[in-house]
């Protein structure tokens, strides 16, 4: 196999992966199906997370007992009406704050005229955004929009509509006479200066070496616990395992208790609690 052919396929198969991990990025298929209804020769490019979903199935299948069963517990608890409306509106302010006016302008500029096409942009974003506003969790912080992140490219793309729009119709002799122009041009000049601002105002973006937190923090824990414990956290389960010798679980959910004893029977003969961590003995 040629060596262009096989980084291709290669490239297809990690953007496959990368797919099927996320449950939720089943929300792309309800999107593309539009699409795919008009032209039914696109269904070639699903073909390419078969083998990447086979092997995420097989990997489930030997850790949790089922193809269909992943570490995430049914999200169906998880989504609520009573929280949409603030989520709708606060995940809509933080696409403005963070893609910038300018850019949500030229991306409603670029829906008209009216196509299938920009449906399907429309659409793409709007999957995300409310299925994630009936999402419990979020919805008081700016980093919570990462969940519309998948959606985003929509916005862009949009947005490069509207700019040829624009170009159109102010664009057809000596642009650089026109006043519109030039302000235009010079505002998305600006964006990158917006882009930095709103960074630096998050005082726990880039001010802070989260990197070098994660690393205090598992190495006090490791100070205090028995060896080789496990350690219930929300997110330094990661740094744990880099860092430490200890094994960290994710305890964000109730269940979490239940699963870990579940899992203590199934791979240890006797546990002994400690009232920071839990220590398995064989």
């Amino acid at each position: 196999m040629p060596i262009a052919t096989a980084s291709c396929w290669s490239r297809r198969g990690c953007w496959a992966l990368v797919f099927v991990v996320r449950p939720t990025n089943g929300l792309f298929l309800l999107v593309f199906a539009i699409p795919l209804l008009r032209d039914g020769r696109l269904i070639r490019y699903g073909l390419y997370l078969l083998g990447p979903g086979l092997l995420y199935g097989l990997y489930n299948h030997a850790v949790y007992g089922s193809p269909w069963r992943t570490g995430y517990a049914d999200i169906r608890t998880d989504l609520v009406s009573e929280v949409f409306s603030q989520h709708f509106g606060f995940y809509l302010w933080q696409t403005l704050a963070q893609c910038t006016p300018l850019l949500v302008a030229l991306a409603l500029w670029g829906l008209r005229p009216w196509s299938w096409e920009k449906l399907f942009y429309a659409l793409w974003f709007a999957a995300f955004l409310f299925f994630y506003s009936f999402w419990r969790s979020g919805g008081d912080r700016w980093w919570w929009s990462r969940f519309l992140l998948p959606g985003f490219p929509a916005i862009f793309l949009l947005a490069a509509l509207g700019l040829q729009r624009v170009r159109e119709q102010w664009c057809a002799s000596a642009p650089w006479r026109d006043r519109r122009v030039v302000a235009l041009f010079a505002a998305i000049a600006l964006v990158p200066v917006w882009q930095v601002y709103f960074g630096w105002s998050q005082h726990d973006l880039w001010k802070r070496n989260k990197g070098h937190d994660y690393y205090e923090i598992t190495q006090r824990i490791e100070a205090v616990v028995p060896p080789h414990s496990m350690v219930g956290s929300v997110e330094f389960t990661g740094a744990f395992r880099i860092y430490t010798g200890l094994t960290g679980y994710i305890s964000v959910f109730d269940s979490t208790p239940d699963l870990i004893i579940e899992g203590l029977q199934q791979s240890v003969t006797s546990t002994s609690w400690s009232s920071r961590g839990i220590t398995p003995t064989r």
